[in-house]
C-alpha cells in the first residue's frame, strides 16, 4: 500500500513539473511595458490555447519586445512580438509587424496537433498577410500564408478551415488584382502529417 501511496505522490509531482510556468514566460509577463505605446495597452495581451505540440495543452502568449519612435516626437510601436508558451511544451517564436492579431486556429490538418496563426499588419493600408505556423519536428514551421484584404471584413478567423478530408484545408484568400472579391479553394498541407 505504501509503495501505490508513493508511486502516486510521484506521479503528481511529475505532471505538476511538466505544468510549471516557463520562466521566459514569467519574466514576459512581468516586464514594465510602454505606457504611450501607439499599438500596444499595456497588460492586454493576446493568448491562445491548444494543444500545439499534440500532447500537452497550453496557453501561448504574444508578447512586445522591440520597436520604434516615428519620428522625434511621434507615437512609440512595437514591431517586434514574441510568442512564448505558458508552460514551456513548444519553444517560443518571433514574430514582426505593427498591429498583430493572434488567432487559434485548431488542428486543419488533422495531424494532431492544433496550428495558431497571426495576422500582420504592415504599412500598406488595408492589405494584410495571414501567416500560420504549425509545431513539427521540434520547431514552429510555416503553415499557410494567405492575402488578405481587411478594410470590408476584419475576421481572420474565417480565413482557414479544415478541408474535407485528411491533410486538406480550405483557404478563403483576396484577389490582388483589385476587385477585392475573396476566393475560396483547397490547399494540400499532407508534409505536417507524419
Amino acid at each position: 500500500m505504501h509503495k501505490t501511496i508513493i508511486s502516486a505522490a510521484l506521479t503528481l509531482l511529475a505532471a505538476a513539473g511538466a505544468m510549471a510556468a516557463n520562466p521566459q514566460y514569467t519574466k514576459f509577463l512581468g516586464l514594465k511595458y510602454r505606457d504611450n505605446c501607439a499599438n500596444f495597452d499595456a497588460g492586454q495581451f493576446q493568448s491562445v490555447t491548444g494543444c500545439f505540440d499534440g500532447k500537452t495543452r497550453d496557453t501561448i502568449t504574444l508578447f512586445p519586445f522591440d520597436g520604434f519612435r516615428d519620428g522625434d516626437d511621434g507615437p512609440f510601436y512595437y514591431d517586434q512580438w514574441i510568442l512564448i508558451s505558458k508552460n514551456g511544451t513548444v519553444p517560443s517564436k518571433t514574430v514582426q509587424t505593427y498591429w498583430p492579431e493572434l488567432v487559434y486556429e485548431g488542428d486543419l490538418d488533422s495531424n494532431g496537433r492544433d496550428e495558431l496563426g497571426v495576422m500582420r499588419c504592415g504599412q500598406n493600408g488595408c492589405w494584410y498577410t495571414y501567416e500560420t505556423y504549425t509545431y513539427y519536428g521540434k520547431k514552429w514551421r510555416p503553415f499557410l500564408s494567405v492575402t488578405h484584404y481587411g478594410c470590408n471584413d476584419e475576421d481572420s478567423r474565417d480565413i482557414l478551415k479544415r478541408g474535407a478530408k485528411k491533410g486538406q484545408v480550405r483557404v478563403r484568400e483576396y484577389n490582388l488584382d483589385g476587385d477585392f472579391t475573396a476566393r475560396t479553394y483547397t490547399k494540400s498541407v499532407t508534409r505536417f502529417l507524419k
